[in-house]
Formats: structure tokens, sequence, C-alpha cells
């Protein structure tokens, strides 16, 4: 990634590269997932094999345990699951709405009210 972000500072300052360099954009575009699966990645290996609630030297394992049935755990379970799939579909939703109105469909910084204060806001403009 920063090989990525040096080579984009070079070819930044080169005004042929930012309109004609294709490949430079579709680079640029395919590296957006990096920093999240970079930042999953550290904290999954980080984690992994760790047991983050038993402090080393006074709390054994067998002792920071859960007293919970298993009964209660899948329903925890289940019901942590089915409220991050509920924000991960509103996250995706909003981000659609977004997305299909368009950059001229935001208009951060302007005041959208009329001379009487109601608010009417602004038509969505597609280009099909």
């Amino acid at each position: 990634m920063f090989f990525i972000a040096v080579l984009g500072v070079v070819l930044g300052s080169i005004k042929w590269a930012v309109y004609h360099l294709r490949a430079w954009h579709v680079l640029l575009m395919a590296v957006v997932p990096l920093p999240f699966v970079a930042m999953t990645a550290g904290w999954v290996f980080r984690e992994a094999g760790r047991q983050p609630w038993v402090i080393y030297g006074l709390l054994r394992t067998r002792d920071a345990g859960s007293a919970l049935s298993t009964g209660q755990l899948r329903l925890s379970l289940t019901v942590f699951g089915a409220l991050f799939v509920l924000l991960i579909a509103v996250n995706w939703w909003l981000l659609l709405r977004a997305a299909g109105r368009g950059p001229s469909g935001v208009a951060l910084g302007t005041d959208d009210r009329s001379e009487d204060g109601s608010y009417d806001p602004p038509l969505p403009v597609h280009s099909y």
C-alpha cells in the first residue's frame, strides 16, 4: 500500500497521467479494499490464539468461562447475528440510495429551505 501511495503521488503530479493513464485508475480502484483487508487481517492475527478476557497470572482460562447454558449462548449469538445482518442491510440500502442520487443529488453547504422556511427537497437527477 505504501508503494502504491508513493506511485500515486508521483503519477498524480503528472497531468498527462491523471487524464490518460487508465491502468493507474484501474489500479487505484482495485486497491480501495486493501486498507479494510489489512485492518481486519491484523485484528484476526492479533487475536487468534489469545484470550483477552483472561489476565495472565491472575485469572486462569477455566475460571474465566461463562456460566450461560448452551441455549442462552445460541440465543445470544442469533440475536447479535441478526442485528449485524440488519445493520449491514441498512448500510447497503443507504449507500445505494446515496449512489442512486448521483453527485448532483448532494449539495453540501447549501440551504435548501425556501424563503418561508419550508423545506422542499431537490428531485433526484437520473441520466439514463
